[in-house]
């Protein structure tokens, strides 16, 4: 994997995924010959807006594990600037915008290559913090229940810049459970 990433940074690319996306663009140019084509490139895919239904998605990729992780409690802190920029679009955005180049370059016929960026950041911004607070208000409203039938209490998303107190959290919280989890058992001196 690190030869691959060098290989992207000597070529000017930030990652492998950019690269291989440059390079499959590129094909694409090269063997189209004639036929109207074009690119639709989206921002971070997330759940949809209305179709099929609000806050369905395919698959489990993006944000899905990290906001089905913090709704069961697993993920309370993040080493994020809370007031970053996330760059996402919502899946059935894309299905229209996709449908709508179709039907556009379907009817013009026109043998060239059109690009078309998805993105929301500037137009419509959204910070880590809304996204938290979101899914903070949703799971307290509608928690979800463990395997035990308990509902699962979350709290609000902690946020750390740098490495070291990001790091201690993580060990009193597990070292925290690990004694809770020792009050529950009982252990029996050996023999």
């Amino acid at each position: 994997m690190l030869i691959k990433y060098n290989r992207a940074k000597v070529y000017g690319w930030h990652n492998t995924y950019t690269f291989t996306k440059a390079i499959e663009e590129m094909v694409i140019d090269s063997l189209r010959e004639d036929i109207p084509t074009f690119i639709i490139r989206p921002s971070g895919i997330t759940t949809s807006y209305v179709e099929p239904f609000p806050g369905w998605i395919q698959g489990f990729k993006g944000f899905d594990p990290l906001i089905v992780f913090y709704g069961k409690g697993e993920y309370p802190c993040a080493l994020y600037d809370p007031n970053c920029l996330i760059d996402v679009v919502l899946v059935d955005v894309v299905v229209n915008a996709t449908m709508a180049a179709i039907a556009k370059h379907g009817y013009i016929q026109n043998p060239e290559i059109n690009v078309y960026h998805i993105a929301s950041s500037y137009v419509n911004p959204f910070l880590v913090s809304q996204l938290f607070d979101y899914c903070y208000e949703l799971c307290s409203s509608s928690p979800f229940v463990n395997s035990k039938g308990d509902e699962v209490k979350v709290e609000k998303m902690k946020y750390f810049d740098n490495m070291s107190d990001f790091s201690n959290y993580i060990l009193k919280k597990l070292l925290k459970q690990h004694d809770e989890v020792q009050d529950l058992i009982e252990v029996e001196p050996f023999k």
